[in-house]
């Protein structure tokens, strides 16, 4: 769907499938193309002025349930009710979903999972509904290592955001009690 603020009306919808349920999606950078991960474990890659979808590309067995662009706006991030995937829009345009990289951190399928990455797009803050602590893993080739777990809430944990300024970076982790808690980290 594309409004016209200029016009105040709206342009077009864009049609994946009507049998398609969306769980998440994003802009790039200049806002031709959204990524959308599909209940059927592809992401989408849409090109909004043309009103097509680009690219299906399958990488999950489940749902994706989240997702980021990474601000190289090549690396995409989703995550479905196991794993995350890491895979780059560069491969995805030449050859498919090759060289995605999927990584499995212990994601119960029962249970929301949500992720940000940091500005750099080198740690990524994992959260669930079931803990009530957040996990920063740093991001590798190899997979993700667990560096840190921030304060405990009294209650399941629901969003997430993170955001560097300086040599700080914040992360916001909110609660089902409407607590926010905000950390501070030290860049290294």
């Amino acid at each position: 769907m594309r409004f016209e603020i200029k016009t105040k009306k709206m342009e077009h919808i864009t049609a994946v499938d009507s049998k398609l349920l969306i769980f998440c999606l994003t802009y790039n950078h200049s806002g031709n193309i959204v990524l959308a991960g599909g209940q059927d474990g592809s992401l989408y890659k849409i090109d909004v002025r043309q009103n097509q979808i680009l690219a299906k590309i399958p990488l999950h067995d489940s749902p994706i349930t989240s997702l980021r662009l990474h601000q190289d706006n090549v690396s995409v991030y989703t995550m479905s009710s196991s794993q995350i995937v890491r895979s780059s829009l560069n491969d995805v345009d030449r050859a498919g979903s090759n060289g995605a990289c999927h990584w499995d951190v212990g994601l119960k399928s029962n249970v929301q999972h949500v992720f940000c990455l940091n500005q750099a797009g080198t740690h990524l803050l994992l959260i669930s509904n079931e803990a009530k602590q957040g996990t920063i893993y740093k991001i590798k080739r190899s997979g993700m290592e667990q560096v840190l777990s921030l304060n405990e809430h009294k209650d399941k944990l629901t969003a997430c955001d993170w955001r560097v300024a300086n040599q700080c970076g914040t992360c916001l982790i909110s609660s089902h009690s409407g607590e926010i808690c905000v950390s501070t980290l030290l860049t290294s």
